[in-house]
C-alpha cells in the first residue's frame, strides 16, 4: 500500500484546522470525458424518469465537488412548495396554531372583564417527516422543520382573535447514492466522476387570519 508522504499529511491536516474541509481529489484524477459520459448518461436517465429540473442536481453532482446546493437560490423552490407533501404538512401545522391559540384566546378572555383587549406572543416549532419522492424525486424521503413567531389581538367583547404569524421553514438533505437510485443494493453508489453533496432550503412567508373562539 503506498502511503501518503509526510509532507502531503502534514499539508492536508493544515488545511483542514485551517478551513474545517477535506482536499479534495484534483479535477484530473478521472478523465473528463468519463466524467462527461456518466453526466450525460445519468441526466438522460433523470430526466426520461423523473423530468426536470434534476438535470441541474446532476449537473452540480459530477461538477461541483461536493459543495451545499441551495434550492432556493438556484430557484427550485416553487418544486417544493407546490408538492402535495408540502402542502399537507403546511396545512397541519398552521391548523395545530390556529387551535392552540383559539384555545388560549378563550382562556386568557375568561380571565379578564367582557370588553377587554389583549395582546399575547407565541412560537412553535415541528420536525415532520416529508415524502416529496412522487413530485421532487431528488429530495425523496426527508424532513421539514417549520417554526412559527406568532402575534395574537385578542377581542374579547367580539369573541375573535387576529392572527399574524411569520412562518420559517427549512429543509437539509442530501444528493447521493446516484447510481442506485431504486435502493436496491446496500450502502451508497456513486457514480466515478460524481460527488454527493448537501441540499439545502431556508425560506419563511407571512401567515395571517381572523378567528372566532
Amino acid at each position: 500500500m503506498n502511503h501518503p508522504t509526510p509532507d502531503l499529511n502534514k499539508k492536508t491536516f493544515e488545511h483542514y484546522l485551517r478551513t474545517g474541509q477535506r482536499i479534495l481529489p484534483a479535477e484530473s484524477s478521472i478523465p473528463q470525458h468519463k466524467k462527461d459520459k456518466n453526466r450525460e448518461s445519468l441526466r438522460r436517465f433523470i430526466i426520461a424518469t423523473f423530468g426536470r429540473p434534476h438535470e441541474k442536481l446532476v449537473d452540480h453532482y459530477f461538477y461541483q465537488n461536493g459543495q451545499t446546493y441551495n434550492l432556493v437560490s438556484q430557484g427550485l423552490l416553487k418544486y417544493i412548495t407546490r408538492s402535495r407533501a408540502f402542502k399537507r404538512a403546511k396545512s397541519r401545522f398552521i391548523k395545530d396554531i390556529r387551535l392552540t391559540l383559539k384555545e388560549e384566546a378563550r382562556k386568557r378572555c375568561e380571565k379578564q372583564p367582557a370588553n377587554a383587549n389583549l395582546k399575547f406572543n407565541k412560537r412553535f416549532k415541528d420536525r415532520t417527516p416529508i415524502d416529496f419522492t412522487l413530485e421532487f424525486f431528488s429530495l425523496g424521503n426527508s424532513y421539514l422543520n417549520i417554526e412559527a413567531s406568532s402575534s395574537v389581538d385578542v377581542n374579547c367583547h367580539l369573541r375573535e382573535a387576529n392572527l399574524t404569524a411569520k412562518l420559517s421553514f427549512k429543509i437539509n438533505d442530501e444528493f447521493i447514492d446516484a447510481a442506485d437510485f431504486f435502493d436496491l443494493r446496500e450502502g451508497n453508489q456513486e457514480f466515478e466522476g460524481g460527488t454527493p453533496f448537501k441540499m439545502v432550503a431556508h425560506w419563511s412567508e407571512t401567515y395571517q387570519t381572523a378567528e372566532p373562539f
